[in-house]
């Protein structure tokens, strides 16, 4: 589970308190605005299962009827930053399956920093940017896969991103971060998969 969830499910009702995105134009949270992505194909590939394999090999766990993720931002009711504790030894690899909006005036530019921080301090850093790693996926522009790593698709118009951060099995891994640092934006973690050297285990809702 995913603590500090902000957003609420992806499918149907993804409820934006703060700003929702699309065809070019914006909605505030005054206008009470449901925002809805849609994710027909992708719930009917998992035929009501709960766990899944991209085609580059990596299992990810999501909640049974509709996806889940835990949102940030910089806009009003939303937190910046995400920590899930993970307190383990031995992982070689930390899988991320995310979604996420950003704009053209984010390109170029750093939008997200994720962290896999050690028990001593330091961390292993990615920065998510526009367009090379980072990409509209939830957004108006889901329906184009830009950024140069693995897609979940959801639907014709809408996908998740997958990332891979590696990290050193011989030191406790006390958690993952994420922060957005880009304005207007919105950020969301849908599940994590730690890949050690036994087996891999997955965190997700």
């Amino acid at each position: 589970m995913i603590d500090r969830l902000r957003g609420g499910p992806l499918s149907s009702s993804v409820i934006v308190r703060n700003v929702a995105r699309g065809a070019g134009f914006m909605l505030r949270k005054e206008h009470g605005v449901r925002w809805t992505v849609d994710e027909t194909e992708f719930r009917a590939g998992l035929a009501g299962k709960t766990r899944f394999t991209t085609q580059e090999g990596v299992r990810f766990r999501v909640s049974p009827k509709e996806t889940r993720a835990a949102f940030i931002s910089r806009w009003d009711s939303f937190d910046p930053r995400l920590v899930v504790p993970l307190d383990r030894r031995g992982v070689r690899t930390v899988y991320l399956l995310t979604a996420g909006t950003t704009e053209v005036m984010q390109t170029h530019i750093e939008n997200v920093r994720l962290l896999a921080r050690y028990t001593e301090g330091d961390e292993v850093v990615l920065d998510l940017v526009n367009p090379s790693n980072y990409d509209d996926s939830i957004g108006s522009f889901g329906f184009q896969h830009t950024s140069r790593v693995p897609a979940v698709w959801l639907s014709r118009n809408a996908h998740l991103d997958v990332y891979a951060m590696r990290t050193d099995p011989g030191r406790v891994l006390a958690s993952l971060e994420a922060e957005v640092l880009s304005q207007g934006i919105i950020f969301g973690v849908v599940a994590i998969t730690l890949e050690t050297a036994g087996n891999a285990g997955t965190h997700g809702r």
